[in-house]
């Protein structure tokens, strides 16, 4: 039943952009659907429109973001990330995942700098606790990664982010 809903959703989505193409929200609701699906291709290209609709819309730029980095393309996340947050310096959001796409592209030290910033304007963001303590550990500060490992999951409580501070915890015990 719910697979059939799930189509039945899309299907509508895919109606209401066809029926007005240059309605952003629009796009970025059926980007959205198709991210859940696994589609990224296809909301990478719905999230594309939506930028160029609304090129001021961070949350748009962010959610390309997203599907770009699933699609393994951190390249041109990268770029689409510093345009978001020349649009919007104080996005923590964009601060973190721009921290990761870095990371993920062996600049360590630069995902670092972008993990603290986001941690300035949201102490309270688990997911970058966990991300800078992994960056830390890669550079070789293993004192300070158990830190943030240990702040992950004090935050986090339950999920995956606490389960994954929990393995690099037990992993990495202190020395």
């Amino acid at each position: 039943m719910r697979r059939h809903q799930t189509a039945c959703f899309l299907r509508e989505l895919r109606r209401s952009v066809a029926l007005d193409p240059r309605h952003a929200e629009a796009r970025k609701n059926l980007g959205k659907a198709l991210c859940e699906k696994g589609l990224y291709d296809e909301a990478i290209a719905q999230f594309r429109a939506g930028v160029e609709l609304k090129p001021a819309d961070v949350e748009m730029r962010l959610l390309l973001t997203y599907s770009l980095i699933q699609k393994g393309n951190t390249a041109v996340a990268i770029l689409v990330l510093r345009e978001a947050l020349r649009l919007d310096p104080n996005n923590e959001e964009a601060h973190g995942r721009l921290g990761y796409a870095l990371s993920e592209r062996g600049e360590v030290r630069e995902a670092v700098r972008e993990y603290r910033t986001a941690l300035q304007l949201n102490p309270a963001d688990a997911y970058a606790h966990f991300n800078l303590g992994t960056s830390l550990h890669e550079l070789g500060n293993r004192a300070e990664a158990r830190r943030e490992w240990q702040k992950a999951l004090a935050l986090a409580g339950q999920g995956k982010v606490a389960s994954a501070a929990r393995d690099m915890l037990s992993k990495y015990p202190a020395q």
